[in-house]
């Protein structure tokens, strides 16, 4: 099991994602999903997230196949992300991302250009297994 963010999702969903993940799909947590939802659904957005995108992979962003991406449910984090957020500056979907590692205990995947200041020190101070992805997927 690894855990991604909307960056890698929306690659692995648009087939641009060359790295495979031995043990099935990845996951990702409610939040990083639902912002990438919203970034593909919104027309006025012209974004990293919401560029060229095409009816199939808008299909695949809203309903993503079980075997490609999974949705991890919120409930299972807050205790932890609630804890993080008390402990150190992080916004909820970082919280909820890096306390996916924890709960989880699995690898946690961010793009390069998504990544926030203080991740990695908060990853290296609670024993995430943090790994930071070129900006080219195919690196």
């Amino acid at each position: 099991m690894s855990v991604v963010d909307d960056h890698l999702a929306l690659s692995i969903l648009s087939g641009r994602q060359v790295r495979h993940w031995p043990d099935g799909a990845p996951w990702i947590p409610w939040g990083f999903h639902f912002r990438l939802v919203r970034a593909v659904l919104d027309m006025r957005l012209q974004g990293r997230l919401s560029s060229g995108i095409d009816e199939r992979v808008l299909r695949l962003v809203v309903a993503p196949p079980a075997d490609m991406l999974r949705v991890i449910d919120p409930r299972n984090l807050t205790a932890t992300a609630a804890r993080l957020m008390t402990l150190y500056p992080l916004s909820l979907v970082g919280a909820e991302l890096l306390s996916a590692g924890i709960v989880l205990g699995t690898p946690v995947h961010v793009g390069h250009g998504n990544v926030g200041r203080s991740w990695p020190e908060v990853a290296e101070a609670e024993g995430i297994d943090l790994h930071i992805e070129p900006a080219n997927p195919t690196d």
